[in-house]
C-alpha cells in the first residue's frame, strides 16, 4: 500500500504491508524519496499506482511549491514529470492500472476534471467536479 505520512511539518510517501489482524498491524515500512530536476520532492497531494510497478504523485518540489503530477517506478529511481499544469491548481489524482497505458485523472481547484492523454497532455473531461475514481 502506498500511503503519505504526515509527521509534523513533514511528509513522507512510502510503502507498507498491512499484516491481517484486526487491529491492521503495519509491517514493513518504505519510505520513497523522490528527486527530480527542481530538487527532492517534500509535499504530497495524493497517489496512486499506474501498475504493480509504477505509481503517480501529486506533489510539490523544494523549489516550486504548485503541485504537480510525476511518474515513477516503485524504485523511485527515474522520476518523470507529466506535464505543466501551471494555470491550474490541481488538488486530487486518480489511476487505474491499465495494461500498456496509462489511465489517470485530476481534479483542479476549480473543479475541473483533466484526463491524461500523453506527458504535457491532458484533456478538459468535467466541470463541476468536487473527485474523482477509476473503478477498482
Amino acid at each position: 500500500m502506498a500511503v503519505i505520512v504526515q509527521n509534523g511539518q513533514t511528509q513522507q510517501l512510502g510503502l507498507l504491508r498491512l499484516r491481517g489482524s484486526d487491529q491492521g498491524t503495519i509491517d514493513g515500512w518504505r519510505e520513497l524519496p523522490l528527486n527530480t530536476a527542481a530538487g527532492q520532492i517534500v509535499a504530497f497531494g495524493d497517489v496512486a499506482f499506474l501498475s504493480s510497478g509504477k505509481m503517480m504523485v501529486l506533489g510539490a518540489s523544494e523549489r516550486d511549491a504548485q503541485l504537480s503530477v510525476y511518474s515513477f517506478d516503485v524504485d523511485a529511481a527515474q522520476v518523470t514529470s507529466q506535464g505543466p499544469l501551471r494555470d491550474v491548481d490541481v488538488v486530487a489524482l486518480t489511476a487505474m492500472p491499465l495494461d500498456g497505458t496509462v489511465a489517470a485523472a485530476v481534479v483542479t481547484s476549480t473543479r475541473l476534471a483533466l484526463r491524461y492523454e500523453a506527458q504535457y497532455r491532458w484533456e478538459e473531461l468535467l466541470g463541476d467536479v468536487s473527485d474523482a475514481a477509476y473503478p477498482s
